[in-house]
């Protein structure tokens, strides 16, 4: 009898807020037990105390701490464990720490098989252009397949290098069970918890990068949102917090912009909030933000980007922009004037698309398929 596959992500992920990219590799391990592969994961050492293990091993993940500091010796700790495992196996890299690595270590022709997964942009310039050819032309050949999850994405990677047969798209995908359709009470209940008044116009914006994510923008659409007195804004900002303050001090508002630090709960924050505004200048993906915010039944008013336009563009609940203040503004001020019946049968519509179409559950079933198909080509 034929040894099963064994999966190996190898992730340098070591937040202690797991997020979706933890809901999405924990469904990757239960679409893996449930076809009879083995699964595996490399975290950094870093990780081993945080929560979020737990649920990695109870989707039967085997879970390693490594993340050596050279290239070389990430190989050669990689080349170990890969040489001991029986059966075909794939190596699933994120985020570029083990990209490198896992094509030098992959070798079809004894099983073991190297998939890379972008889930970012790449950098702009020609210096960034021509190190990302360099590596793909070079480390590509060696690749059994790479995942990205937006049609932009890919053309980026194929205009770099890359070949086209080599390239998947699968969208992101998030647990909707994690981020349920909220409730009038959940609402409530929500803002008691940050202090926030019942009758506040909440919007809500991540800005960890205040750039590229569109912190200014942010600020500007608040401010002409409060213009005239006529609305009761209250923007909540996570990331950066002193600078979005400093810009709305300049701009006279900041009685209206609370930053927030780490939450237990996003689900809360996007429960607690009217808006959700995605204004990033460029994403490499789905962000999963959007997905989350779509999912609890929050609207989004979300910058006319390719990221942003592959989830919200006919999603009644939401809206693309240009990335302009009084177009922002205009935009939030439509969603908010909105009736309640229509709110309400919106992000009714919103949760259930997303569940539908950008489930972690589906994109692990199409990865898989994805896997396996490869590895029945590989077979002599």
């Amino acid at each position: 009898m034929a040894d099963p596959p064994t999966l190996i992500e190898l992730a340098p992920f070591d937040r202690p807020a797991p997020g979706s990219f933890i809901s999405a590799l924990a469904a990757l391990g239960d679409e893996a037990r449930s076809r009879g592969w083995r699964c595996e994961i490399v975290v950094p050492e870093g990780a081993r105390q945080l929560d979020w293990i737990a649920r990695l091993e109870t989707a039967g993940m085997r879970v390693h701490f490594s993340l050596p500091p050279t290239q070389r010796e990430r190989t050669r700790w990689l080349q170990a464990v890969a040489s001991d495992r029986q059966g075909p196996t794939i190596l699933h890299s994120h985020f570029t720490s083990w990209d490198v690595p896992a094509a030098l270590v992959a070798s079809p022709r004894e099983g073991r098989h190297a998939w890379w997964h972008v889930h970012t942009i790449l950098q702009p310039g020609p210096l960034a252009f021509c190190r990302n050819l360099s590596k793909f032309v070079w480390l590509g050949r060696r690749l059994s397949g790479l995942l990205c999850p937006t049609e932009a994405l890919a053309h980026e990677l194929s205009s770099r290098g890359l070949r086209n047969r080599l390239i998947h798209v699968v969208p992101n995908g998030i647990d909707p069970s994690l981020f349920p359709l909220a409730t009038p009470e959940m609402r409530v209940e929500s803002r008691r918890r940050l202090g926030i008044p019942e009758n506040a116009e909440v919007l809500l914006h991540f800005g960890w990068n205040w750039r590229i994510k569109g912190g200014q923008l942010f600020i500007e659409a608040v401010s002409r949102l409060v213009e005239g007195g006529g609305r009761r804004v209250l923007a909540l900002g996570q990331g950066e917090g002193d600078r979005a303050l400093e810009v709305a001090r300049q701009l006279g508002v900041s009685d209206h912009v609370r930053p927030i630090g780490s939450v237990s709960s996003v689900a809360g924050l996007f429960a607690a909030s009217d808006v959700f505004l995605a204004l990033s200048e460029r994403e490499g993906g789905n962000p999963y933000a959007v997905l989350e915010s779509i999912s609890c039944g929050t609207p989004v008013v979300a910058s006319d980007i390719p990221g942003h336009a592959e989830i919200v563009r006919d999603r009644p609940t939401s809206r693309l922009v240009p990335r302009r203040p009084e177009a922002v503004a205009a935009a939030v001020r439509e969603v908010l004037d909105r009736p309640e019946d229509v709110r309400e049968a919106d992000a009714l519509a919103g949760h259930e698309q997303v569940a539908r179409d950008f489930s972690a559950a589906g994109m692990a079933v199409r990865m898989l398929d994805l896997f396996e198909r490869r590895l029945r080509k590989s077979v002599p």
